[in-house]
C-alpha cells in the first residue's frame, strides 16, 4: 500500500461511527471499542507459561518424580542424593505392587513380622542414595518406613524395615519425592 492509499483510507474513515462494548474489567465497567474488547477477552484468557493463583490453579501432586523436583528446586539429580546420602532430605518408592514382610531394625528375620499395613511410600536408606548416586542405580532389599510424625504400633518408624521378597532395581528414575517439596537452601 502506498503512502498515498493509506491516507486516503485514513480520511474516508474518519466520519465512521464504531461500535462500543461495555466490558467488566477488574471492578467496574469500561467501554471500549469492539476491536479493544476483543483483545481485552484475549488477553484475560489463559496463556502458556502463565502461572496460575486462585481458583484456577492447578492441583498440587501428591508426589514429584527425583528429576522434575531437581528441576523445579534448581539443582541436579546427583546433588539431590548427595543430600539424601546426607539425611537432609528423603527418597521414596511407591510401595503399590512391592511384596515382603516387616521386620524391626536390631531383630534377626527368624523374629515374627510385624503386622502393619504398607504405606504408600517407602523410604531408601541414605546408604542406598549414595549407592545410586555413584552408581546410577542399585537393588534394594530392604526399605524403611517413612518418617512421620508419631509412630506405629508404639515402634519409632525408624526401627521398622520392609524386607522385600525379591531385589527392586532402582534409579533415580524411580525416586520420588514427597509434597511439599524441601525448601531451596540460600547457597545454591
Amino acid at each position: 500500500m502506498s503512502r498515498f492509499d493509506f491516507w486516503v483510507k485514513r480520511f474516508r474513515t474518519l466520519g465512521e461511527h464504531k461500535t462500543h462494548e461495555r466490558v467488566l474489567t477488574h471492578d467496574k465497567y469500561e467501554i471500549l471499542t469492539s476491536t479493544q474488547a476483543c483483545r481485552f477477552k484475549q488477553l484475560q484468557g489463559p496463556r502458556i507459561g502463565r502461572k496460575e493463583t486462585g481458583r484456577n490453579a492447578p492441583a498440587v501432586k501428591p508426589h514429584y518424580p527425583l528429576p522434575e523436583a531437581s528441576v523445579q528446586l534448581g539443582t541436579t539429580v546427583g546433588e539431590m542424593l548427595l543430600s539424601a546420602a546426607a539425611n537432609d532430605i528423603e527418597c521414596f518408592v511407591l510401595a503399590a505392587g512391592l511384596r515382603g514382610r516387616w521386620r524391626i531394625a536390631g531383630q534377626d528375620d527368624s523374629a515374627p513380622s510385624t503386622a502393619i499395613e504398607l504405606p504408600q511410600y517407602l523410604a531408601l536408606t541414605a546408604a542406598d542414595c549414595r549407592d545410586i548416586e555413584s552408581n546410577g542405580s542399585v537393588n534394594v532389599s530392604e526399605l524403611q518406613y517413612p518418617s512421620v510424625s508419631g509412630s506405629a504400633e508404639g515402634r519409632p518408624t525408624e526401627q521398622l524395615r520392609f524386607r522385600l521378597l525379591e531385589p527392586l532395581w532402582v534409579d533415580p528414575q524411580r525416586i520420588v519425592l514427597r509434597h511439599p517439596l524441601p525448601e531451596r537452601r540460600a547457597d545454591s
